[in-house]
């Protein structure tokens, strides 16, 4: 689901950037199983 080369994990930045990526998917699951209302909203946002 998230993908990461071994020789990018050396780069700090590419590395913070893909642990944002994965914690931001991590908050948006769990407010949609809160607030489904949220799914439509966060799907719209993710395909502009």
């Amino acid at each position: 689901m998230f993908p990461i080369n071994e020789g990018l994990i050396m780069d700090r930045k590419t590395s913070e950037l893909w642990l944002f990526r994965v914690v931001d998917y991590l908050f948006c699951q769990n407010s949609i199983s809160r607030y489904p209302l949220l799914d439509n909203i966060l799907y719209t946002l993710r395909s502009i």
